[in-house]
């Protein structure tokens, strides 16, 4: 049987406020995996989060507040382009910089082996 597309639909992921440390860390995660998924994004402006992405180039970013929110949902629903860009960059980022195998092969870049002498 052949399928036949007959609606888009539009996807977007929102992270938003987190409220606590486990919450913050949660939040962060869902972005990998979100943007990983090849989704276009939206998520909390905080430093750690810019430490990582960059607005407009990976994912859009969002004011503690909610008050650039509904502005940012619209900009993606009505700009395809810019929204299938920012979903191909921030994927792109996430595939190549921080998946489980890049992250395996960093840190064991980093790590300091010595040998003991008995």
């Amino acid at each position: 049987m052949a399928f036949r597309r007959t609606r888009s639909c539009l996807v977007i992921s929102v992270v938003w406020k987190p409220s606590d440390g486990f919450q913050r860390l949660l939040a962060r995660l869902k972005l990998f995996e979100y943007l990983g998924a090849g989704l276009p994004t939206i998520g909390p402006d905080t430093p750690a989060v810019r430490e990582v992405f960059k607005d407009g180039v990976h994912l859009r970013l969002v004011k503690q507040d909610g008050s650039n929110l509904a502005n940012a949902i619209l900009e993606l629903k009505n700009n395809p382009p810019f929204r299938k860009e920012l979903a191909i960059k921030g994927q792109k980022l996430v595939l190549n910089e921080y998946s489980w195998k890049k992250c395996r092969e960093n840190h064991a870049a980093s790590s300091i082996f010595t040998e003991c002498e008995d």
